[in-house]
């Protein structure tokens, strides 16, 4: 038993490292191409690597959902491709979980894992992005509302930003100014930058742009108002991160201890768990423990989640 699910352990995190190698040439591939050059869901289906994936996931709001969630990402990758990767990683986990275990349920859920595992490393890299570009984002309105004083335009500013910054904040300038280049209006470019960024703070600085084009004022000041109100959130969020620190640890641990001691059960007498895979009063017990597990995680995290 033992030997079994080390075998689909390592199959799991070869693929898995392979599909985290793939992401990361995607993203490095992003950030050396141009934002315009982002694939879209109506791009040529001549470029596209699963047309047949698109069609489907074109039929409802997965398609939109999983393409702003890779932008937000920074990574130039299809929906229907990151649907291929995790398709293809279920069928490899579940075949080689059938192969070492002969129980379907065992290899559905194993597959389940790890067809998620594209999606959650995605999300993983999406919330990485959104921080970065949070916490850069009061030096960028310092900048634009230095230039605005200055004499240059709005645009002008943003393409400063893009090229004195770094990171995503110098991305998403930039992609807003190519938006801007292929005829979008300033009004779309900013509205898709926040659906993108999907922050509070970035929508209160779009909002404040469209307002003043159509009916005045002084720009420089609200964005220099604007950026030392996000200051002030930021470290009010991270006064509060480091009050929540214990409950956030504290749930950690009690989500892992299930798994541990599984394991370390299984290590320590193996067959012991048996009944649970084998019987079918086992599986609905062990079915039922996972889904009171996955509640609790949860509501542990609305709990301790605390919104500012």
């Amino acid at each position: 038993m033992p030997v079994q699910f080390l075998l689909v352990g390592v199959v799991v995190a070869l693929v898995g490292a392979g599909v985290a190698i793939f992401f990361a040439i995607r993203a490095n591939r992003a950030q050396a191409r141009p934002a315009a050059d982002a694939p879209s869901p109506s791009a040529g289906a001549g470029h596209d690597r699963a047309p047949i994936l698109t069609r489907l996931l074109s039929l409802g709001k997965a398609d939109a959902a999983l393409q702003q969630t890779l932008l937000a990402a920074g990574l130039l990758v299809r929906p229907s491709e990151l649907a291929a990767v995790s398709l293809g990683l279920g069928c490899i986990a579940f075949s080689t979980a059938l192969l070492a275990h002969r129980t379907i349920l065992i290899g559905v859920g194993i597959a389940c894992v790890a067809a998620w595992a594209p999606l959650l490393a995605v999300r993983v890299l999406e919330s990485r992005r959104r921080a970065e570009f949070q916490t850069r984002l009061p030096d960028a309105l310092d900048l634009i509302a230095s230039a605005l004083r200055s004499g240059y335009s709005f645009a002008r500013a943003l393409s400063l930003v893009a090229q004195e910054m770094k990171g995503p904040m110098s991305a998403e300038a930039q992609r807003v100014m190519d938006e801007l280049a292929v005829g979008r209006s300033l009004d779309e470019a900013l509205t898709r930058l926040a659906e993108r960024q999907a922050s509070y703070d970035v929508r209160l600085f779009t909002a404040a742009v469209q307002i003043q084009t159509r009916v005045g004022g002084n720009l420089a000041e609200i964005l220099l108002k604007t950026a030392g109100m996000v200051r002030l959130r930021s470290q009010l969020q991270s006064e509060v991160r480091a009050l929540t620190a214990e409950g956030r640890l504290s749930a950690s641990i009690i989500s892992c201890i299930p798994l541990f001691l599984a394991v370390a059960v299984n290590v320590l007498n193996p067959g012991y768990l048996s009944p649970l895979f084998d019987e079918k009063l086992g599986r609905v017990i062990l079915i039922s423990g996972a889904g009171l597990w996955v509640v609790g995680i949860i509501a542990i995290k609305k709990l301790i989640a605390i919104d500012i």
